[in-house]
């Protein structure tokens, strides 16, 4: 019980609110049921009067007003704050962060979530746009290919898009030209794609949503545009890192 007081004395919290809060973890600790008030009593009225001016009939107010499962939860929340340890690395392959570099671990996880939201985002935003039957690679297809209004080539495509399985990039062209979002023009031996009017239609109307939905709530981050452009930069240099890291396992 007093080693609990002198936590309690401790955490030097400075609103009313996180005082009782407090107080409940105590309740909790000596007995788990409103009884363990008459227990200690003198001890916590003293403590919350001389740090928070708090009567001891508030307090025990308050623990008539909150459910058993509310002070289990709070109890929880600052043992586990209490506890000085290092923190966990955010991983998703706990084996994969251990010893030198294991932060890269927790990019690698930050890049998996961000790869997955970013594909989701794109189907979701392009069905609010009018086509709820592209999947992501071939949304990004189509916005490549109209991208500055330049007729382009598969590996053109595939270059810009650091791909390599060129024919995922082609089966995805084939079907866009069967929506008639694309049309093609073979010239030499080399076919160039372009978007069609429809295409370009549609890729204006993802725009719109992309604007409304993604863009406007995107304004809510503390982040500058040079900021992004940061972040931006340091992703393409990564990826960098990542193809010479596959080169070197396929020498292996």
């Amino acid at each position: 019980m007093g080693s609990l007081l002198n936590d309690f004395t401790d955490y030097r919290l400075a609103t009313r609110k996180n005082a009782l809060r407090v107080c409940a973890v105590l309740q909790i600790a000596n007995c788990g049921s409103l009884t363990a008030v008459n227990g200690f009593e003198k001890a916590v009225s003293n403590r919350a009067n001389w740090k928070f001016g708090l009567p001891f009939s508030e307090i025990s107010r308050y623990f008539n007003s909150v459910s058993y499962a509310l002070y289990s939860q709070i109890d929880w929340v600052f043992r586990m704050s209490d506890q000085k340890t290092t923190k966990r690395p955010i991983v998703s392959s706990r084996h994969l962060a251990d010893g030198e570099g294991w932060e890269a671990s927790e990019v690698e996880y930050g890049l998996i979530i961000a790869y997955n939201a970013f594909s989701r985002w794109m189907t979701r935003c392009m069905a609010a746009a009018g086509n709820s039957k592209l999947t992501p690679l071939e949304i990004l297809v189509l916005h490549n290919v109209n991208h500055r209004s330049r007729d382009k080539r598969l590996n053109d495509i595939c270059f810009l898009l650091n791909i390599e399985d060129t024919h995922t990039v082609n089966y995805a062209l084939r079907k866009l030209m069967k929506m008639e979002l694309l049309t093609s023009e073979k010239r030499g031996k080399e076919v160039f794609y372009s978007t069609s009017t429809e295409g370009e239609a549609l890729c204006e109307q993802y725009r719109e949503v992309r604007e409304r939905c993604f863009l406007d709530g995107l304004s809510h981050l503390d982040l500058t545009g040079d900021e992004m452009r940061e972040i931006a930069a340091s992703l393409r240099t990564l990826s960098g890192q990542y193809d010479q890291a596959s080169r070197a396992a396929s020498s292996l």
